[in-house]
Formats: structure tokens, sequence, C-alpha cells
């Protein structure tokens, strides 16, 4: 993958962090003109997700690195980290929400002003799944998975947004507990969405990480060459930040020529690597 489509996906960051954060302030200044507790819990939502994207561009931007003496491998694992502070991101706001949610259900304001607080969450809601298309589509692009889990979390802004309206639609017609009920169930969901998140970060980090799909296309690959390779012996694959490492240990057929052997493996090699645009480096 060559650095201009990173660039891509650190632009798609960019431009999600200055919508956001303009998105956010409108919010704020909505909650806080209607007095709606559930719009002012959603704008907070907004500013801590626009923490996230922006862990996700810086993590984008290091991540085109070059190794060096300190980090051999590079620096791509700070692209899955920043997707990991992106998922506790997601976890802080849902229990930002929650919190706000249960003070919303004890103490039910009357707001004013419902017509404007609607009209904004509608843009706001369309805003989101455009957004939300666009950096699924970069990080599906970039094989990024924090700007994938950007996504997730604008899909999360969305089903927020239409709660919101179903709790400002309560509040006009003087319906008590539906804001607070309505803001309780959204939050435990966007928690929920954070920790299944931040698990798949961690685990990336820790080198786990598994890709059926991809392992049977490389052993087909070996098989292919019976008079070179006996067996395959091990196979690993690891994922760091955007970018795919592996490794086989392969056993070679004692009566195979081994003058040109290095080029068969060179070639196996070039095979491999073919098979995805993510895999940086195969060893054989």
């Amino acid at each position: 993958m060559n650095t201009h489509v990173l660039k891509e996906g650190e632009k798609a960051a960019w431009e999600g962090i200055v919508h956001l954060l303009i998105l956010g302030s409108i919010k704020l200044i909505v909650g806080l003109l209607t007095g709606l507790t559930v719009v002012i819990a959603d704008a907070i939502r907004n500013f801590a997700e626009t923490l996230g994207v922006f862990a996700s561009y810086i993590g984008l931007k290091l991540s085109r690195k070059s190794a060096d003496l300190h980090f051999e491998y590079g620096y791509h694992k700070l692209e899955t980290l920043a997707a990991l502070v992106i998922s506790i991101g997601i976890i802080i706001v849902g229990v930002l929400i929650l919190q706000a949610s249960i003070e919303a259900f004890y103490n039910p304001q009357e707001g004013k002003d419902r017509v404007f607080a609607l009209t904004i969450t509608i843009i706001a809601i369309v805003h989101s799944i455009s957004l939300s298309k666009k950096f699924m589509k970069a990080g599906k692009k970039v094989n990024s998975l924090s700007l994938i889990t950007s996504a997730k979390g604008e899909r999360m802004d969305v089903i927020a947004g239409i709660a919101v309206l179903i709790s400002i639609a309560a509040n006009y017609r003087n319906i008590p507990y539906v804001e607070g009920i309505v803001s309780s169930l959204i939050s435990i969901f966007i928690i929920k969405e954070g920790v299944l998140s931040a698990k798949e970060s961690l685990f990336f980090l820790l080198d786990y990480w598994d890709d059926p799909k991809l392992v049977k296309k490389i052993k087909a690959i070996f098989r292919k060459e019976k008079e070179l390779i006996i067996s395959v012996k091990r196979l690993r694959l690891r994922r760091a930040g955007n970018f795919i490492f592996g490794e086989a240990f392969v056993e070679i057929n004692p009566f195979a020529g081994i003058e040109d052997l290095r080029e068969e493996l060179d070639l196996l090699q070039g095979q491999i690597q073919k098979l995805s645009p993510y895999i940086k480096d195969f060893s054989i």
C-alpha cells in the first residue's frame, strides 16, 4: 500500500474532525438554548468522538513513518492504538450519556424551542449517515481499524439522533420519563459497541489476529509446489495497524535443486504478497 492511499485516510479523518467539531458546537448551543438535557448529552458525545477521530488521524499519520533503529517493524501499530483510544472514548461517552439520562429520568424538565431542536437533530442524523459512509469507505480502502471504528461510532450517532428525536417529541407532548428511558437504552448500546471495539483493538495490539480465508489461500500456494515443498510446518500472521506481516516455516524436498532454491522461494513470496495489498512483508 503506498503513502498516497494512507493520505486519503488521513484526509477523511481530518475532514471528519472539522465536521464533528462544528456539529458538536451547534448541538451544545441548541441544548443550552432549549434546556433539553438529551441534546446537551448528544453534544458531549460528539466532542468525545472528535477526540477519537483525532487519535485516528494521528495514528494514520505516524503509521506512514518508515522503520528506524528503535522501531524496526515501523510505526504501524500506532494506528491500532488509535482505534483502542477511540473505543475507550466511545465507552466514556456512553457512561456520560447514561449519567445524564438517569438525571433526566428523576428530574424531567420542560424544554423550549423544540422545533429548532428537532430541525438541528434531523440535520445531524443526515450528517452522521454521510460521515459514517465516508469513514467506512476510507477505512476499508486503507485497511484502517480506527476509521472503521469511527464509522461504527457514526452509526451509533444515527441511532442516538433518532432517540433524541423521540425524546424531544415526548417532551413536546409533556410525556415524562421518556427522555431518560430512551437515552439510557442508547447509552447502554453505545457502551456495548465500545467494549467490543476495544476488545478487538486490544487483541490486535497483543498480536492475536486470525484470517482463515487468507491462511487458506497461502497454504494453497504452497500445496501447488509439491516438487519443492514437502510440508508447511508453521504459518503465522499478525496485523500491525493497516498492514499484515507473516512468516512460514516449510520443509524443502531434499532432492530439489538448491541452486534455484532462493529464486523459487522469492517467487512464492511474491505470489503470497499479491493475495492482499495489505501484506507488508512475508518471510519463508
